[in-house]
Protein backbone atom coordinates (compact mmCIF):
# COMPACT_ATOMS: atom_id res chain seq x y z
CA UNK A 1 0.00 0.00 0.00
CA UNK A 2 1.22 3.76 -0.81
CA UNK A 3 -0.13 6.47 0.53
CA UNK A 4 0.79 10.25 -0.86
CA UNK A 5 0.29 13.14 1.54
CA UNK A 6 0.52 16.64 0.46
CA UNK A 7 0.89 19.84 2.59
CA UNK A 8 -1.67 22.74 1.85
CA UNK A 9 1.56 24.88 1.38
CA UNK A 10 2.41 22.07 -1.45
CA UNK A 11 -0.65 22.21 -3.16
CA UNK A 12 -1.09 26.07 -2.88
CA UNK A 13 1.91 26.65 -4.60
CA UNK A 14 1.55 24.25 -7.02
CA UNK A 15 -1.40 26.09 -8.42
CA UNK A 16 0.08 29.53 -7.30
CA UNK A 17 2.56 31.21 -10.45
CA UNK A 18 4.01 34.22 -9.45
CA UNK A 19 3.47 37.38 -11.65
CA UNK A 20 6.73 38.76 -11.29
CA UNK A 21 10.10 37.06 -10.72
CA UNK A 22 10.90 36.64 -6.74
CA UNK A 23 13.11 39.75 -5.31
CA UNK A 24 16.70 38.60 -4.26
CA UNK A 25 16.01 34.98 -5.79
CA UNK A 26 19.42 35.28 -7.56
CA UNK A 27 21.25 35.16 -4.25
CA UNK A 28 18.93 31.93 -2.97
CA UNK A 29 21.05 28.75 -2.40
CA UNK A 30 17.93 27.26 -4.15
CA UNK A 31 15.99 29.57 -6.19
CA UNK A 32 12.59 27.44 -6.53
CA UNK A 33 12.84 26.62 -2.58
CA UNK A 34 12.91 30.33 -2.53
CA UNK A 35 9.96 30.90 -5.19
CA UNK A 36 8.02 28.65 -2.85
CA UNK A 37 7.52 31.65 -0.22
CA UNK A 38 6.94 34.40 -2.84
CA UNK A 39 4.31 31.95 -4.57
CA UNK A 40 2.73 31.34 -0.61
CA UNK A 41 2.65 35.10 -0.60
CA UNK A 42 1.04 35.31 -3.94
CA UNK A 43 -1.42 32.89 -3.15
CA UNK A 44 -2.59 34.69 0.14
CA UNK A 45 -1.86 38.20 -0.43
CA UNK A 46 -1.21 38.77 -4.80
CA UNK A 47 0.80 41.52 -3.49
CA UNK A 48 2.45 43.77 -6.27
CA UNK A 49 5.36 43.91 -8.00
CA UNK A 50 8.18 45.50 -5.66
CA UNK A 51 10.11 46.55 -8.69
CA UNK A 52 7.28 49.15 -9.48
CA UNK A 53 6.38 50.43 -5.87
CA UNK A 54 7.42 53.98 -6.13
CA UNK A 55 10.57 55.63 -5.40
CA UNK A 56 11.26 57.84 -2.44
CA UNK A 57 11.35 61.12 -3.46
CA UNK A 58 13.85 62.23 -0.73
CA UNK A 59 16.92 60.22 0.23
CA UNK A 60 16.43 59.46 4.02
CA UNK A 61 19.43 61.12 5.85
CA UNK A 62 21.12 59.32 9.19
CA UNK A 63 19.36 57.14 11.22
CA UNK A 64 16.51 56.34 8.82
CA UNK A 65 19.09 55.76 6.06
CA UNK A 66 20.82 53.38 8.74
CA UNK A 67 17.62 51.53 9.34
CA UNK A 68 17.18 50.93 5.49
CA UNK A 69 20.38 50.02 4.92
CA UNK A 70 20.40 47.76 7.62
CA UNK A 71 16.47 46.57 6.26
CA UNK A 72 18.30 45.58 3.07
CA UNK A 73 21.60 44.36 4.04
CA UNK A 74 19.53 41.67 6.08
CA UNK A 75 17.04 41.02 3.30
CA UNK A 76 19.94 40.20 1.18
CA UNK A 77 21.69 37.93 4.07
CA UNK A 78 18.36 36.07 4.05
CA UNK A 79 17.86 35.51 0.85
CA UNK A 80 21.49 34.43 0.53
CA UNK A 81 20.95 31.45 3.36
CA UNK A 82 19.20 28.51 3.53
CA UNK A 83 16.44 29.27 5.80
CA UNK A 84 13.69 30.68 2.93
CA UNK A 85 15.29 27.60 0.12
CA UNK A 86 14.90 24.95 2.69
CA UNK A 87 13.59 21.51 0.64
CA UNK A 88 12.84 19.68 3.56
CA UNK A 89 11.28 15.79 2.96
CA UNK A 90 10.97 12.73 4.27
CA UNK A 91 9.40 9.75 2.99
CA UNK A 92 8.32 7.03 5.25
CA UNK A 93 7.61 3.13 3.40
CA UNK A 94 6.29 0.05 5.54
CA UNK A 95 5.92 -3.36 4.20
CA UNK A 96 2.67 -4.48 3.12
CA UNK A 97 3.36 -8.11 4.57
CA UNK A 98 2.50 -7.05 8.14
CA UNK A 99 6.32 -7.51 9.27
CA UNK A 100 6.31 -3.63 10.02
CA UNK A 101 9.63 -2.85 8.65
CA UNK A 102 10.06 0.64 7.85
CA UNK A 103 12.20 2.17 5.53
CA UNK A 104 12.81 6.03 5.42
CA UNK A 105 14.31 8.54 2.89
CA UNK A 106 14.74 11.93 4.41
CA UNK A 107 16.74 15.29 3.03
CA UNK A 108 16.57 17.91 5.74
CA UNK A 109 18.25 21.04 4.95
CA UNK A 110 21.75 21.95 7.05
CA UNK A 111 21.76 23.46 9.79
CA UNK A 112 22.49 26.89 9.25
CA UNK A 113 18.59 27.43 8.63
CA UNK A 114 17.94 26.60 12.61
CA UNK A 115 21.05 27.53 13.86
CA UNK A 116 19.70 30.82 15.63
CA UNK A 117 16.23 29.10 16.21
CA UNK A 118 17.13 25.94 18.75
CA UNK A 119 15.88 25.97 22.31
CA UNK A 120 17.91 26.48 25.08
CA UNK A 121 18.62 25.53 28.94
CA UNK A 122 19.14 28.18 31.40
CA UNK A 123 23.21 26.95 31.07
CA UNK A 124 23.05 27.55 27.30
CA UNK A 125 23.32 24.20 26.57
CA UNK A 126 21.05 23.51 23.00
CA UNK A 127 18.43 20.68 24.11
CA UNK A 128 17.13 17.85 22.04
CA UNK A 129 13.48 18.74 21.20
CA UNK A 130 10.83 17.66 18.88
CA UNK A 131 10.49 18.93 15.49
CA UNK A 132 8.12 22.18 15.08
CA UNK A 133 6.14 19.74 12.35
CA UNK A 134 5.56 17.19 15.14
CA UNK A 135 4.38 19.68 17.32
CA UNK A 136 1.71 21.48 15.39
CA UNK A 137 0.09 18.08 13.55
CA UNK A 138 -3.19 16.20 14.97
CA UNK A 139 -2.04 13.10 12.92
CA UNK A 140 1.30 11.58 14.71
CA UNK A 141 1.15 8.55 16.66
CA UNK A 142 3.38 7.65 19.03
CA UNK A 143 5.98 6.40 16.52
CA UNK A 144 6.34 9.36 14.63
CA UNK A 145 8.92 11.76 16.37
CA UNK A 146 11.43 8.33 16.75
CA UNK A 147 10.85 8.21 12.77
CA UNK A 148 12.18 11.06 12.44
CA UNK A 149 14.88 11.25 14.43
CA UNK A 150 16.14 8.21 12.58
CA UNK A 151 15.52 10.26 9.34
CA UNK A 152 17.45 12.74 10.41
CA UNK A 153 20.37 10.88 11.58
CA UNK A 154 20.28 9.28 8.53
CA UNK A 155 18.99 5.60 9.68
Amino acid sequence: MQVFARSFESLATDSTALRFPAPLADRAPDPAGFEFWWKMLEFVFQLPDPSSFPKLSVLPLGPELAVLRRYIAAAEDTAGSALLSGGDAFTVRVSDDGAGIEHTDATFTGNESRAGSRPYSGNSTPRRRRPALIKSSASCDRRTVPRLMRARQGA
